[in-house]
């Protein structure tokens, strides 16, 4: 069963996978995702999926790697 998270405007779903869960960013043209352990650990680990990817569109556009 597939859990719905949000985080700055952006929609995840955390999916159980091999005892544990991945969490993806819905709606966007990258593949980004992350695993955690425990759905507990899940909302926060979206939002730091959500926050690091931002960063990475910031430091793209600046021309930064």
């Amino acid at each position: 069963m597939s859990e719905i998270v949000k985080h700055r405007g952006f929609i995840g779903l955390i999916a159980p996978e091999d005892g544990g869960y991945v969490i993806r960013i819905m709606d966007i043209s990258d593949h980004v995702t992350t695993n955690c352990s425990s759905l507990m650990a899940a909302q926060s680990a979206f939002e730091d999926l959500v926050d690091d990817y931002l960063e990475t569109l910031v430091a793209l556009a600046k021309g930064e790697e």
